[in-house]
């Protein structure tokens, strides 16, 4: 079965999966958890998982964090048999096309939806353009701008890490620079670093 949690509001969709995903292991003591991000995507990984109880495992919870944007056809394609497996699949994503966001509303026992107002949904293409330019400094003061202006610190990474993504196929350094992204992130979420601080010192050191 499928749960999904979609939308632009990035802070806010991970806010509520993070919950929803506690809140479900905290009910199933026995519920093994696994999550597959972008860097530890794998299609036979999935495929393996599309049965029910195993040896090991009487029932699992999969999430699927960021996934589509390198692996849309192939998620799309199996969207009938993660509806259909007796594991749990949560499907974490930003802003889908609509053609994606149709087929998963279709096979999803249930999509939350959180989007930001339209006004702020929009990227700071000067940030862009500075990591376009391998320039970390001016990309750093524009995140300051837009912080100041009242834009949240999560919704700026979401842009940020959108870009590097984006930048994947034709810049060498941008995969480096995700995976320091991903680093970064992580730490903070575990409460390693304080959020704000750690992506002005990955905008500094790693743009």
């Amino acid at each position: 079965m499928i749960y999904a949690f979609i939308g632009t509001d990035g802070q806010k969709v991970r806010t509520k999966a993070n919950a929803w995903i506690e809140a479900g292991r905290a009910k199933d003591s026995q519920l093994t958890y696994v999550r597959i991000t972008e860097d530890l995507f794998n299609e036979d990984l999935v495929l393996e998982n599309l049965g029910g109880q195993s040896l090991f495992a009487k029932r699992m919870l999969i999430s699927l964090d960021g996934v589509m944007q390198k692996n849309e056809a192939f998620i799309l394609e199996h969207l009938q048999h993660l509806a259909e497996s007796d594991n749990v699949f949560a499907l974490i994503e930003g802003k889908l096309l609509a053609k994606a966001k149709k087929e998963i509303e279709k096979h999803a026992v249930k999509v939350f939806s959180y989007d930001l107002p339209a006004k702020d949904s929009k990227p700071n293409f000067a940030i862009w353009n500075a990591i376009d330019r391998g320039d970390g400094l001016v990309a750093w003061k524009e995140f300051q701008k837009e912080h100041m202006e009242g834009k949240e610190v999560e919704t700026l990474a979401g842009f940020i890490h959108s870009k590097l993504r984006r930048n994947i196929p034709k810049d060498k350094h941008a995969a480096r620079q995700s995976r320091e992204f991903i680093d970064f992130y992580h730490k903070a979420r575990r409460g390693e670093i304080d959020f704000k601080e750690g992506l002005e010192l990955f905008l500094l050191k790693s743009i």
